[in-house]
């Protein structure tokens, strides 16, 4: 068996790394973390935690898909390789994933994507992104199997993406950089053309659409799939890898699949989503929809599980309904 190397990024997150490398630690596991120059502590207190999770910790100044593909070399020749995020605490579904990989030789869930190193290096690793650099990296990889449940506290979409950013911005210039940067990387790390960004209807994209059309007519971002948005691609894949969690041991209790609004379309001609579902869990199976404007068709098992979700407005109940 190859060993097994967790990979990841960080910065500024010095209240939450110690739990979260606990939660994906193992005795068998490496794990290689680069720091982007943290001012909170963080490095320190990754210095302190090396020889107790046996770390490999390095400093470079990187976006997150720019870091995780540094931390993607660092990790050992022919390992099985997962990322994961020092801001969520992983339980138990992260690890069956990881087993799986070993087993179909790639595993994907919610957040998360198993693959051989060799492999990942070959598909072009991760892009220089600040943000969407999950998708893109998803979409290259193109998992053996997907397991629909989410693998950890944070492992949702939901964690607000104005809120992520003033957290790690110093000043209101940096913040509004930073929004401004999110945008334009999502638009080329999601292959979003001009008419995809304006349906979208989000009120911050309507302000930058003077910086966000120019920019994107200059990138030609990149379609991987019949110019499809590439988060309409992920999800295409998914459905198309989707296994029961239970064949893995895993609670359906963590079942969650989500669409988001620009994978519509492609979903309605490809699939009946409610039926595949169907096919992967056993009654009752919750819809929501219309969680967020990027998020609108959310399937699970545990009601509970949304009262983790960051969102900006609360839940309206009402439109919870059970599909099976």
């Amino acid at each position: 068996m190859p060993g097994i190397c967790i990979y990841g990024t960080v910065y500024n997150n010095v209240h939450t790394i110690e739990e979260s490398i606990k939660s994906v630690w193992r005795p068998e596991y490496e794990i290689v973390i680069v720091d982007s120059y943290s001012t909170d502590g963080t490095w320190e207190k990754l210095v302190k935690l090396k020889k107790e999770y046996n770390l490999k910790l390095y400093r470079y100044k990187c976006s997150r898909g720019l870091g995780r593909h540094i931390a993607l070399y660092k990790c050992p020749e022919k390992s099985i390789t997962a990322y994961f995020d020092l801001d969520t605490k992983y339980n138990y579904a992260f690890h069956k994933v990881v087993e799986a990989a070993q087993i179909y030789g790639s595993a994907s869930a919610h957040c998360l994507v198993v693959v051989e190193r060799e492999y990942a290096i070959k598909r072009g690793g991760w892009r220089d992104l600040n943000w969407g650099e999950d998708t893109d990296f998803a979409v290259r990889m193109c998992a053996r199997i997907h397991v629909p449940v989410l693998i950890g506290e944070n492992a949702s979409p939901e964690l607000t993406l104005i809120w992520r950013e003033r957290r790690y911005a110093s000043n209101f210039t940096g913040y509004v950089k930073r929004v401004v940067k999110m945008h334009l990387d999502s638009s080329i790390a999601y292959g979003l053309n001009i008419s995809n960004i304006l349906k979208l209807g989000s009120k911050r994209l309507f302000i930058l659409s003077p910086v966000l059309i120019p920019y994107v007519k200059f990138m030609k971002t990149r379609n991987y799939y019949d110019n499809l948005p590439n988060s309409s691609v992920e999800i295409l894949e998914r459905l198309s890898h989707m296994i029961p969690p239970r064949k893995l041991g895993i609670s359906e209790d963590l079942f969650f699949f989500n669409i988001d609004y620009c994978a519509c379309k492609a979903i309605k001609e490809c699939f009946n989503l409610d039926d595949v579902i169907r096919s992967i869990v056993s009654p009752p199976v919750f819809k929501l929809v219309g969680l967020t404007k990027t998020i609108w068709i959310t399937y699970f098992k545990d009601p509970s599980i949304l009262l983790g979700f960051h969102v900006r407005k609360p839940i309206d109940l009402r439109k919870i309904r059970i599909v099976v």
